[in-house]
This record gives structure tokens, C-alpha cells and sequence, in this order.
């Protein structure tokens, strides 16, 4: 429900949130994320308490659900949610379960998926676009973006730079890579023309899903192998992408599974 509230000169809207987590530290850190940004909060730990919480004459702008609360799935949480208010904007979220958790958490109503761990400003700003109606991706983007993300102890990657091709058709990719205590580096992957020939090879397609999103997907879990194989970053500041490996074809494969289980619903 939105409420408008007057504040000093002016007036502003409050957008009613409920967190659904049945981990207290969890559900603490996103109610105060937020909180911070102006949202008004409520919590509950399990599915029947957020059932109960949408009571008459109680609406919500947003609801963030742990998938996999209580060992139960959200997605029946999801739609029951939805279908009692059909305005509400659902943002799913799950520290365990593979890409499939994920999609079926975007079949089953929600607008975005966080993979867990993720940061107060990663959920706010998940908020804002659900709200603001920018959260129209395809599944197969939301979930390249969150499933290409590595953990890696001590050590935080962020996209540095948009994808850029040269002439010859080769892509290269830059991540800036801050490891606690050093000052950020910034290495640059190359994935030539070949390379991608070799993908669409591999995958049977004249195109890869969501285009040049899925090469920088992919060369960003290439760089996060090789540092959790090494233990280190790599010394030189660009690498150059040869051949497929196990690696490769694994990850590929299981972005593949999404993308056909996608058209296959469609």
C-alpha cells in the first residue's frame, strides 16, 4: 500500500515491504536495508505467518521470499501472495538450489532473484526496479546475472566496464577484483571470435541466449575458476581465452537447461 507522508516541505511515498525469511540475521539485515531506504517494513519467519499478514484491508507494494524457507519451496508461497494481491512485486531470494530453483522461482510470479549472500545495496536496488517496472528481463538474463556470480573468500569482483568488440570480432571483458587490504586490479578477458564460434558449436545455435550478456556471464565464471583453483589473482592483467574446458561446458550446459526449460513454457 502506498501512503503518502508529509515531510518538511514536502510530500513523499511510503511503500509497504514484507520480508519473508525464517533466518533471523537474515531477515534483520534486509528489513533495516530497507528500512534505510524509506520502505515501511514488516517481517514474518514462516509461509503461514506471511499468509496471515496479508489480512483484509492490508496490502504490499513488495514481498522478498526465501525460496527454500523451512525447507519448503516459495513458489506456492509466491503465487498465493500474488493471487491475494495481484499489484505485488515479489523479489525471490535463496542461498542453496541451482539455476532451476531460480527459474522456477520467475515462473512461479517473481519479478527478480537474488542469489544469497547478497548486500543491502544489491536488494534495494532490486527493490527500486521491481517498483519502478524496470524488472522486465527474460529469466534466462536475471539468471546469467546472479548464477555468474562466483563466491570468492576475501576477494569481491564487480563488472567494470561494459562489454566492448573490436573490428575483428573479438570481445573483451574487464572486472575489477578487490582483495582486503590491496588496492583494486582490474583484469581484462579476452574471448576471441573463434572462442564464441566454438560455443555456438558446442551449443548447436547460431546465436547464445541474450547475446553478448552470456559471453561476459561467461568470462566472468572463467576468471572466477582459475582464481579458485590458484588461490591467487592472476599475475598478468589480461587473459586470453583458448579453447573449452570442463569447466566451460558445464556452465554452459546449465545455462542451456534454463534457456530450453524457458522456450519450452513460453
Amino acid at each position: 500500500m502506498v501512503t503518502p507522508v508529509r515531510g518538511f516541505a514536502e510530500e513523499f511515498l511510503v511503500q509497504k515491504a514484507l520480508i519473508v525469511d525464517d533466518e533471523p540475521c537474515a531477515c534483520r539485515m534486509m528489513e533495516l536495508a530497507l528500512r534505510g531506504a524509506g520502505y515501511d517494513v514488516e517481517t514474518a519467519h514462516s509461509l503461514p505467518e506471511a499468509t496471515a499478514k496479508f489480512g483484509p484491508g492490508t496490502t504490499f507494494d513488495l514481498a522478498v521470499i526465501d525460496y527454500y524457507i523451512a525447507n519448503r519451496s516459495g513458489a506456492d508461497a509466491t503465487r498465493q501472495l500474488i493471487a491475494t494481491n495481484p499489484t505485488l512485486k515479489v523479489i525471490a531470494t535463496s542461498g542453496v538450489g541451482g539455476i532451476d530453483a531460480a527459474l522456477d522461482a520467475l515462473k512461479s510470479g517473481a519479478s527478480e532473484f537474488l542469489r544469497k549472500p547478497f548486500t543491502p545495496s544489491c536488494l534495494r536496488e532490486a527493490a527500486r526496479r521491481v517498483l519502478a517496472g524496470e524488472a522486465n528481463s527474460q529469466p534466462i538474463e536475471i539468471v546469467c546475472r546472479e548464477f555468474s556470480r562466483q563466491d570468492l573468500p576475501g576477494i569481491t569482483m564487480e563488472i567494470a566496464t561494459d562489454v566492448i568488440r573490436d573490428h575483428y570480432g573479438d570481445l573483451r571483458c574487464t572486472f575489477e577484483l578487490i582483495r582486503e587490504g590491496n588496492d583494486p586490479r582490474r583484469i581484462t578477458v579476452v574471448m576471441p571470435a573463434y572462442f564464441q564460434e566454438l560455443v555456438l558449436a558446442y551449443i548447436d545455435a547460431e546465436h547464445v541466449p541474450f547475446g553478448d550478456r552470456f559471453y561476459q556471464a561467461m568470462c566472468e565464471q572463467r576468471l572466477a575458476s582459475m582464481i579458485a583453483t590458484s588461490g591467487n589473482l592472476p599475475e598478468e592483467d589480461e587473459i586470453k581465452l583458448d579453447d573449452l574446458n570442463a569447466t566451460d561446458e558445464a556452465w554452459i550446459n546449465s545455462i542451456m537447461t534454463v534457456d530450453l526449460s524457458e522456450n519450452q513454457t513460453a
